[in-house]
């Protein structure tokens, strides 16, 4: 809901109503007003004008509904836990496809990793303040000798993102 209500805001260039908004996701007017004064709370600059919601500016801080809220995807990243800190996203996201059965395309991220793994068992961090750490739950149906390729398409994909962005 709260991703919905962002995306509404931030995409509408002229201001949104109040209930253009619940309309489009379902909500009451009062859960709408309750749900904006929570963004508020957590650092948005939203203001009602004229019956109209504009958002002016957005906090650095990462959450779960700022995340989706960007993106457009099937089924990747659909589903998301954020953390401020982790010792390992990777450690996160194996145990919530095992122990939770957590599904393909759940992203784990975290602001702060202090025990990061990479390939072949080397330790990393990711220190506060520079950088976001992330683990995609992915169960590729391709056979077990292609599975090492997901990660190299995974990585051009992000590279490529980031090109485009920058």
């Amino acid at each position: 809901m709260l991703a919905g209500i962002l995306r509404l805001i931030r995409s509408s260039k002229d201001g949104i109503t109040p209930r253009d908004i619940c309309e489009k996701i379902n909500i009451s007017k009062a859960t709408l007003e309750a749900q904006v004064n929570r963004l508020i709370a957590e650092g948005y600059d939203i203001e009602i004008e004229e019956g109209k919601y504009y958002m002016y500016s957005y906090p650095e801080n990462l959450t779960s509904h700022e995340i989706l809220s960007r993106i457009d995807t099937k089924w990747c990243g659909r589903k998301v836990v954020c953390r401020k800190e982790s010792v390992s996203t990777n450690d996160e996201a194996m145990y919530m496809a095992e122990e939770d059965g957590r599904g393909n395309g759940f992203l784990v991220v975290a602001e702060h990793q202090t025990g990061g793994k990479g390939r072949r068992g080397r330790v990393w961090q990711s220190p506060a303040g520079s950088s976001i750490a992330f683990s995609l739950i992915l169960r590729p149906d391709v056979v077990p000798d292609r599975a090492s390729m997901v990660t190299l398409v995974m990585a051009l994909a992000v590279a490529d993102v980031f090109q485009k962005l920058t």
